[in-house]
């Protein structure tokens, strides 16, 4: 009986490795039909707030080696010809190369490209390192763990025992420049356009995060739960539910946003103001580093 019993036990545990082994699978960031969608701020020109859209079709040779081309556009609708050139990438042994001048704006021209950096590389193990271009230094890898992304397992990466991970395979950043360069982008910056991971679409399935602009369902496919809103004179203040908070917005019942703020995390509640608002219906999201969003209706008078 105890041998049948140690049978068992050893059963479930072999079939357990073998389900997580099988779920986990390495998947590549540079590869065609796969829509990342960022949502994109600028507290100083606000006409350039809005989802931007990425995708890469087509290869060309550069220095005798393959890359696909990286397109950024805007809509709901991609085509190349219609699209703006932002970057040539290449992805070999799990490490993600860019052949783009490292500059401020995303176009790119010929005489842009330049000696290939790693953007990405995701065969570090825990205790490597890793360079900081923003903070002109090497950081270590404290952790990897997986996320589900889809129906597959993905490895996060973290640093300097930071809480939230600076990237996940086959989606990259969740915040700022994403493949434009890792980190080169200094969150103080006011006059930068600021961006966060909205959605990631797989041969048009999403697996990360919902497509708010496009999807058919708007703001119904999002999770709803009841904040804790505290209402003033001239302002909102939303107690977050939770950490791990990236974006706060306030939308308009038509869909247009009114206000957004990038959050660190760590917050525990956030200010919304609302003095320069007219009354009225609105839509308060919450949008975390996991993906997921809180929405939530409120009216203000």
């Amino acid at each position: 009986m105890k041998r049948l019993l140690l049978l068992i036990a050893v059963s479930i545990v072999w079939s357990g490795s073998v389900l997580q082994a099988q779920e986990y699978e390495y998947v590549p960031l540079v590869q065609e039909g796969v829509e990342w969608g960022y949502y994109q701020y600028n507290p100083v020109h606000p006409e350039n707030n809005g989802f931007i859209r990425l995708q890469f079709e087509g290869d060309t040779l550069l220095d005798g080696k393959t890359y696909k081309k990286l397109y950024m556009y805007k809509g709901c609708d991609f085509t190349s010809d219609r699209s703006t050139l932002v970057d040539f990438m290449r992805e070999e042994n799990k490490t993600v190369y860019s052949k783009k001048e490292r500059k401020d704006n995303d176009d790119i021209y010929g005489e842009d490209v330049e000696e290939e950096i790693v953007l990405y590389d995701f065969s570090l193990n825990v205790g490597d390192s890793l360079w900081i271009p923003s903070y002109y230094e090497y950081e270590e890898v404290t952790r990897i763990d997986t996320v589900k992304v889809g129906n597959t397992y993905r490895k996060q990466f973290y640093i300097n025992n930071r809480t939230s991970p600076i990237w996940t395979e086959g989606l990259g950043v969740m915040e700022d420049n994403f493949m434009f360069c890792s980190f080169c982008l200094i969150p103080a910056c006011l006059d930068c356009n600021h961006r966060i991971l909205n959605f990631v679409k797989e041969n048009g399935r999403e697996v990360y995060g919902i497509d708010k602009e496009c999807s058919e369902g708007g703001i119904s496919d999002n999770k709803s739960a009841a904040l804790r809103i505290a209402h003033t004179s001239d302002a909102l203040i939303v107690t977050l539910p939770g950490t791990g908070y990236r974006l706060a917005e306030l939308t308009e019942m038509t869909g247009r946003l009114a206000w957004c703020a990038y959050l660190d995390g760590e917050a525990e509640e956030v200010t919304i103001p609302t003095a320069a608002l007219s009354p009225g219906a609105y839509i308060v999201t919450l949008s975390n580093d996991r993906g997921e969003r809180i929405v939530q209706k409120v009216m203000i008078q």
